[in-house]
């Protein structure tokens, strides 16, 4: 597991967690507390896109803002600095051939499939730009989180969600 720069206790605060999920206590109950700081250490970077589909698209600006939040965040308690990059919770059945809608803070698809009867010719593809661009949004926040916050992986929204979605 990677070390978090500035938290000493960071394996302490792993070892916790883990033994939360295993229904365990070492010393004490884990506790995951988190705050923005009182006055922020890393100026938050602006978006200069044209559009929203292209502020969420720039994996190079995404990165550089989570890192700016992580930064401007006090971890208490068992908390680790960490992030996973995001297309919205529609990414999952877009990969089928939707085409995601991105507003502010949330996308959402737009409805694909006509008739369930033709449900049998959807198919995932890896070279579906979304899934690229998600490879290169994980690759990016993995260069800038070294060493300041762990990644996670994507919120996929599978199952009924997906259906949803598609």
């Amino acid at each position: 597991m990677m070390p978090i720069d500035g938290i000493e206790d960071w394996e302490m605060r792993i070892k916790r967690q883990d033994a939360f999920w295993d229904g365990e206590i070492i010393d004490r109950p884990c506790m995951h507390i988190t705050f923005p700081r009182p006055e922020p250490v890393c100026p938050m970077p602006k978006s200069h896109h044209a559009s929203h589909r292209e502020r969420w698209m720039d994996s190079a600006w995404q990165a550089e803002r989570t890192l700016a939040t992580v930064e401007n965040t006090v971890y208490m308690g068992d908390a680790l600095p960490h992030a996973w990059p995001d297309l919205g919770p529609d990414y999952f059945p877009a990969l089928y051939g939707g085409e995601l809608v991105f507003e502010e803070s949330t996308s959402y698809i737009k409805p694909f499939l006509k008739d369930w009867a033709d449900a049998d010719s959807l198919e995932l593809s890896r070279e579906h730009p979304y899934w690229k661009k998600m490879e290169e949004l994980c690759d990016t926040f993995l260069e800038v989180g070294k060493n300041r916050f762990h990644v996670g992986y994507p919120d996929l929204h599978p199952g009924a969600d997906c259906l949803v979605g598609i």
